[in-house]
């Protein structure tokens, strides 16, 4: 055998073994999240008659992805099942993604290093699977610009390119950012109306979506836009999240940060085609940092990951030496990517303190390890879903529930439980509200204030808020996306709404820093059912003590702040005993007193519950 047919030989079997650790890793990293529940329970509810809805009684739009959501129901409904579909969507769709990119690599070469770097990302195969719509952006996004780069000169070309761009905004709308200057350029060579026909042509589905989904749901952006955009924060207080967000995936996942800078660099060094790839991926990533980034590691860095690896296999990799030194280098960064590079599938664990890294940051994929791993499925021969969590007794509730997990939860509690979400995924009044600034904030975890009045409606269907322009406003989400869809009130609000835009909430510094009922300690003695917004209750001066204790409504969550001159220095979070626990169940609280300035007062906020909650018994102990 020459030396050529045998660098060759070599290559080839390093690539079938390249090939056959991403299969494995694919297959041990399967999993599915507690978000890509909320779209599950859509999904579900539209098979058994519901509609497009995520709460029985409303129409919203708590999904971000229509393309996906439709592959969804396809596979859930001929399955009749929607664990074990959902993940086989996602491998098939994941793995017909590889296909395309291995067969449009330049050469043996070039598809070794992008199998090696896709199989080493934890951003790009814990976003393989999930449940989420990743796949499928992937796949459109490596079928367009392989097209893309093709010197064809066909007169369905740019019809083709703004189809599958027109799929990819329907799949998830913030992706066209990567599709933008590359349709600018085509568009530009053409610049005639046969090209603006193609381009609206290819948009039409998109188009269709939206028309529907203003006519359906009152608004054409998903509720999950209003309730993390919607936000009122500024661009300076998200932006150092976001820069958090890429540092985070630096730390704990190094070569995907490290590979997309690469791609972006080639991309501006080559031709005209790739410098619109490298463009288009800097822009989608100026784009997730100046929102803040999210709180999963590594999903919005998926898709960039896999462009630029695209971009680097249009390399030719002829230099033997070269070739070999980038495989050290992406090995060596791997393996210095500490615990939650991909190969973490192997760690069994669920929730261990890895899953939490910088900011609110997790390892999503090894939080939800135990009950939305393929492994774990597997492994413990679970036919169905089991959550440590209160879905199972939520089901046996008669009134609207308060919770923040909407998930898992909404998904096991079934259609006939009206879930509250104060973080707005699922909720299409509280979306329109702004965060409360008085408690930090997480990105994707934005805490909207409950009123009293909102849960009195949701159980009654009445409106009786004090407040008549809040009442107003409140009306008008109703009527929207509660009323009859062929209702003449209906029609006319939803016209009058297309003319002058969407509503805007009243009082917006009350939702972002509610007033606080303030209380002394001998206040809080007897039972006292308080409001959302929390109380706050005033400590003796000089106190000095080592346990806080009171009694809470069992079956509510809440946030206990311990206070000081110079801000708060502790919190504790107190869980309900059962969702469909009566009364109040007294806990304490060990604190610990730093520094010399003694605390000044306590600040108690319900997160989540059945909406009536209630303190009773504080008391400090030395």
């Amino acid at each position: 055998m020459t030396k050529s047919g045998l660098n060759r030989t070599i290559d080839f079997s390093f690539f079938l073994f390249l090939v056959s650790l991403y299969l494995l890793c694919i297959f041990g990293t399967a999993w599915i999240g507690d978000d890509a529940y909320i779209t599950l329970r859509t999904v579900d509810n539209f098979l058994h008659g519901y509609g497009l809805r995520w709460n029985t009684t409303e129409r919203v739009q708590a999904f971000t992805h229509p393309l996906w959501l439709f592959l969804l129901i396809l596979s859930n409904g001929i399955s009749g099942e929607e664990y074990f579909s959902t993940i086989t969507l996602s491998i098939i769709v994941s793995l017909a993604a590889l296909v395309v990119f291995l067969y449009n690599a330049k050469n043996l070469r070039a598809r070794v290093v992008g199998l090696l770097v896709l199989s080493f990302s934890a951003a790009y195969m814990d976003y393989s699977t999930s449940g989420l719509e990743n796949p499928l952006t992937h796949l459109i996004l490596i079928l367009f610009f392989a097209r893309y780069i093709q010197k064809d000169k066909s007169d369905r070309r740019f019809l083709i390119l703004s189809g599958l761009a027109g799929l990819a905004a329907l799949n998830r709308l913030d992706t066209i950012l990567f599709y933008i200057p590359a349709l600018l350029i085509e568009f530009w060579k053409s610049r005639n109306l046969k090209a603006i026909a193609d381009g609206l042509i290819g948009f039409t589905p998109l188009l269709a979506w939206h028309i529907f989904a203003f006519f359906y749901y009152g608004s054409t952006p998903p509720n999950t836009a209003y309730a993390k955009l919607n936000t009122g924060l500024g661009l300076w207080q998200l932006l150092p999240h976001g820069i958090c967000y890429l540092f985070n995936s630096l730390v704990y996942d190094t070569v995907t940060p490290l590979i997309i800078l690469a791609g972006v660099f080639a991309g501006w060094r080559l031709s005209g085609c790739f410098r619109a790839i490298a463009t288009g991926i800097f822009m989608y990533l100026c784009y997730t940092v100046s929102i803040g980034g999210d709180f999963m590691s590594g999903r919005f860095l998926a898709a960039p990951l896999l462009l630029s690896v695209f971009v680097l296999s249009q390399f030719k990799w002829e230099k033997t030496a070269r070739y070999y030194l980038y495989l050290i280098m992406i090995i060596a960064s791997t393996f210095f990517s500490g615990p939650a590079h991909n190969l973490s599938w192997i760690y069994q664990q669920n929730a261990t303190p890895e899953t939490r890294q910088l900011m609110g940051i997790v390892d999503e994929r090894r939080y939800y390890l135990k009950q939305g791993s393929l492994l774990s499925r597997l492994k413990n021969n679970l036919s169905e879903l089991k959550v440590a969590d209160y879905a199972e007794q939520a089901t046996h509730l008669q009134q609207p529930i308060v919770y923040k997990a909407i998930g898992y939860f909404g998904f096991l509690a079934g259609p006939s439980v009206h879930v509250i979400d104060p973080l707005a995924l699922a909720d299409p009044f509280l979306s329109r509200l702004p965060v409360r600034q008085d408690v930090p904030f997480r990105v994707g975890h934005y805490l909207r204030l409950v009123p009293d009045e909102y849960i009195t409606a949701v159980e009654s269907g009445g409106d009786n808020f004090k407040d008549a322009r809040l009442k107003k406003f409140y009306e008008g989400i109703k009527l929207k996306t509660q009323a009859e869809l062929f209702s003449s009130a209906r029609l006319k609000y939803l016209l009058r709404k297309l003319v002058r835009g969407q509503e805007t909430p009243p009082e917006q510094e009350y939702f972002m820093y509610p007033i606080h009922l303030k209380l002394k300690l001998a206040e809080c003695k007897k039972g006292r059912l308080i409001s959302a917004a929390g109380v706050e209750i005033l400590l003796p001066e000089n106190a000095s003590f080592s346990e806080f204790s009171a009694e809470f409504g069992a079956n509510d969550t809440y946030r206990v702040d311990f206070f000081n001159a110079t801000g708060g220095i502790a919190t504790e979070i107190i869980h309900p005993v059962a969702l469909d626990a009566a009364g109040t169940l007294r806990r304490e609280v060990k604190v610990e007193q730093r520094g010399s300035l003694p605390l000044d007062h306590i600040l108690i906020i319900p997160l989540e519950g059945d909406g009536h909650y209630e303190i009773a018994g504080c008391e400090i102990k030395s």
